[in-house]
């Protein structure tokens, strides 16, 4: 018994935590990239169209100042140069 003495003390460390782990995972507690996915799933239609459209006219934008940039001839491939 004085040999798993020592052994035990060293082993209740990892166990406890484990344990306390587990609990913590079934009192509701969410990984993170969970609580991203519930967001996005919570968003009204109403939001969803909003976004859309406006990540559309985002795109038109840039679309638009990569083809002005074309055209002119200054345009350039150096990733620094862009500005949004």
């Amino acid at each position: 018994m004085r040999t798993l003495l020592p052994l035990l003390f060293v082993l209740i460390c990892p166990i406890a935590m484990v344990i306390m782990m587990r609990g913590m995972h079934g009192h509701g507690a969410k990984p993170d990239a969970e609580h991203g996915a519930t967001a996005e799933k919570n968003m009204s239609a109403i939001e969803l169209r909003k976004l859309r459209q406006d990540l559309e006219q985002q795109v038109e934008e840039l679309s638009a100042r990569l083809d002005d940039l074309e055209t002119s001839g200054t345009g350039t491939t150096d990733a620094r140069t862009i500005r949004t």
